[in-house]
């Protein structure tokens, strides 16, 4: 939370505090980090695996439905694609 804007805005960074939020189970802020990140850089597939769980923990199956299909649209045989295809 110290970072300039500029650089806590970014993809990777958004990334991180939503694989933090994750890993203290507050899906909440973690699926609104990530969403963050997919808007600052929506062709990354950083954390994007942890993105599709926390979306099927939060029985969130239409975000889920679409992100997969955004994942698939970016790179069909990338891992993190195929975990939010199997979620």
């Amino acid at each position: 939370m110290q970072l300039p804007h500029k650089h806590y805005n970014t993809g990777w960074v958004l990334s991180q505090v939503g694989k933090a939020h994750f890993e203290l189970v507050d899906y909440l802020e973690a699926e609104r980090a990530f969403n963050n990140a997919r808007l600052a850089s929506p062709y990354s597939l950083e954390g994007m695996d942890i993105y599709s769980t926390i979306l099927y923990h939060l029985k969130e199956d239409m975000k889920l439905s679409y992100l997969a299909q955004e994942l698939i649209s970016t790179d069909r045989l990338a891992p993190q694609s195929w975990c939010a295809c199997l979620e």
